[in-house]
């Protein structure tokens, strides 16, 4: 279904832009020769329509846009969804983002498994804020290529 996910490994972000910037991530594993951290290095050939970014247990700041240069053109991602996990009672919900800036909660086992879409504002005009939901926190957010 994606294109890319990028996993943040042992990387400290600010934001999603940050990291898209940076185009790199640290793992956990060294080097077998000289025992330092090894670093994962993405370098983008095409853009992809779509990008997830899976930060579990993080607060990265979730950018509403960013852009992706490649070679000598940018190409711009504008969020479309936010997945957040509640270890309590081990379910996921979402915010997912309609392209006029809509922003909808969903829960897909909401009362008698029946799913359920909630208006939640405007992504343009008091959006949400995207670190939390529900009891739930932030772990994976996905942009689409505008």
């Amino acid at each position: 279904m994606f294109d890319l996910v990028l996993h943040k490994g042992q990387s400290t972000f600010e934001s999603i832009s940050d990291w898209i910037s940076t185009c790199s991530v640290h793992t956990s594993h060294c080097c077998r020769t000289c025992q330092a951290q090894t670093q994962i290095t993405y370098r983008f050939q095409n853009a992809p329509p779509l990008l997830a970014f899976s930060f579990p247990g993080s607060m990265t700041q979730i950018d509403h846009r960013f852009e992706l240069k490649i070679n000598s053109s940018m190409y711009t991602y504008q969020l479309y969804s936010v997945i957040y996990y509640r270890e309590v009672d081990i379910h996921i919900v979402s915010y997912v983002i309609l392209k006029d800036g809509q922003v909808w909660f969903c829960d897909g086992m909401s009362y008698l498994s029946i799913p359920a879409m909630e208006y939640c504002g405007s992504l343009y005009n008091q959006p949400p804020q995207f670190k939390t939901c529900r009891g739930g926190q932030a772990s994976v957010a996905v942009y689409a290529q505008i």
